[in-house]
């Protein structure tokens, strides 16, 4: 079961069982500031697209489609020709082994899938909440691999050799997240290729959110091969929400060489969302082949925007600690601003016994003040994570945004 029962004995007294998810902190922060602010500095997603444009770019096909389309029930696994589509991203997957459902969706039915209570799993840390906190509620036991920030060039990095002596006999699953979220670290392809002969040579599954993939800037250079393109028991996450720019559709993909597996997650799907929405595999289709045209809209941008944000690095680089990630749109900078210092410019308050202010105090401030959002690092639950904030530098408005907040 996934909700929080009552006791039978006392209905008004929770009872507490491993199988309580607990509340998605990032998710919570975002319902309670997201769109009461104006300015977000923290968005991992890059700029929207807008339908009215996405329709511009559809071939005749599409088209035909779009203005055709009737609003009746789809098929489970998803619209064949979507499927088709997304293979093409891939060199060893076929339409079969592609599942359309939305992003979260997939993570939370692959993790129902995959592991039961008892089970040994490891996962990035930090990382997306739901990545790990289905398995805890489901009682497996949970490694953390954990990321370690740099001091010597402010870089996140996760060190392959740590992966390693995690693994056990009774290891289950690996769940890895690359370009990763929140840091926008990535592997070597080296080091990528040891995380899947780990993966392989102690016969554990591999679950790797994809969905930064294709927001590299230098291309094939620093693009990760797909897991499960390459890895038998790989299992990859993707969609059209980070790399086109088409959160708002609610469409992304599993695709795995693994037919039991994909075929209990697709059981699963019934259980939830059933199907997939009609206009919204339309238009992912539309966008999927138009990907080349949005990439490069979106890497303009990025483009424009890397040169304000290395010089505002440079005038605070005594209080933010940041190195801009060679891909994706996001970091997780850290913040060392004194206590002291801070409150007594600020709010003429010194409630904050602490060396540094935190990460949270910092951002509810500068919402308050200058109407933009940070997103601060506890909503990771990571160790430390109270000094970091996300940062997100794929948004037209990222100038205007900077400027308040180097006025705050």
């Amino acid at each position: 079961g996934w909700f929080l029962p009552y006791s039978n004995k006392n209905k008004n007294r929770k009872k507490k069982r491993m199988d309580e998810l607990r509340p998605f902190a990032l998710e919570r922060y975002f319902a309670k500031h997201e769109f009461a602010t104006e300015y977000r500095l923290c968005c991992s997603d890059p700029e929207p697209t807008s339908v009215e444009y996405l329709i511009s770019l559809a071939d005749e096909e599409c088209r035909n489609l779009w203005s055709n389309l009737r609003l009746g029930y789809t098929e489970s696994q998803g619209f064949p020709l979507l499927r088709k589509e997304i293979t093409k991203m891939y060199q060893n997957l076929k339409e079969k082994d592609v599942l359309v459902l939305c992003p979260e969706e997939g993570i939370f039915l692959s993790m129902s899938a995959l592991v039961q209570k008892d089970d040994h799993i490891i996962t990035v840390d930090p990382c997306y909440q739901s990545l790990s906190e289905i398995a805890r509620a489901r009682g497996c036991s949970i490694d953390k691999w954990i990321g370690k920030f740099d001091l010597t060039d402010n870089e996140w990095k996760f060190n392959v050799s740590d992966l390693k002596k995690l693994v056990t006999p009774k290891t289950k699953l690996i769940v890895i997240n690359f370009p990763h979220n929140p840091t926008g670290a990535t592997l070597t392809q080296q080091d990528y290729s040891e995380v899947i002969e780990i993966a392989r040579s102690n016969g554990v599954y591999l679950f790797s959110d994809e969905m930064y993939r294709l927001l590299e800037r230098n291309g094939e250079v620093d693009r990760l091969p797909c897991a499960a393109d390459i890895y038998e028991k790989g299992i990859s996450l993707s969609g059209v929400s980070k790399t086109l720019g088409c959160p708002g559709l609610r469409i992304g993909w599993i695709v795995t060489q693994n037919e039991q597996l994909l075929q209990k997650i697709l059981s699963l799907k019934d259980y939830t969302t059933i199907c997939n929405s009609a206009p919204s595999e339309i238009l992912a289709l539309i966008a999927l082949r138009s990907k080349e045209t949005i990439l490069n809209n979106i890497y303009q941008i990025v483009k424009q925007n890397i040169p304000i944000l290395e010089q505002f690095l440079k005038r605070w680089d005594h209080v933010i600690k940041f190195s801009i990630p060679r891909v994706g749109i996001i970091g997780f900078p850290k913040l060392e601003i004194e206590s002291k210092n801070y409150f007594e410019k600020n709010l003429n308050d010194n409630n904050d016994d602490n060396s540094f202010v935190s990460s949270e105090r910092f951002c509810e401030d500068l919402g308050k003040t200058k109407n933009a959002l940070l997103l601060p690092g506890y909503v990771f639950n990571f160790e430390g994570g109270e000094l970091h904030f996300r940062f997100g530098f794929g948004r037209k408005n990222f100038p205007q945004s900077l400027e308040l907040l180097e006025a705050f």
